[in-house]
């Protein structure tokens, strides 16, 4: 049976089997210019988003 995730707009995207996104994990790790991001990049990346966002100057 094939999983569907549903988005707001009503589309409907296929989700990956266990299998399919191990082969697609497992490549991706292989590819060295393609490396994981760790969870200090995330936490960074959303520090990073926060302070734009804070910064934006709001329109009037």
């Amino acid at each position: 049976m094939t999983d569907y995730l549903i988005t707001k707009s009503g589309r409907r995207l296929e989700l990956l089997s266990e299998d399919e996104d191990r082969r697609v994990t497992q490549a991706a790790l292989s590819d060295p210019d393609a490396l994981p991001l760790t969870d200090e990049d995330i936490a960074e990346i959303e520090r990073q988003l926060r302070e734009r966002k804070a910064a934006k100057p709001v329109a009037k």
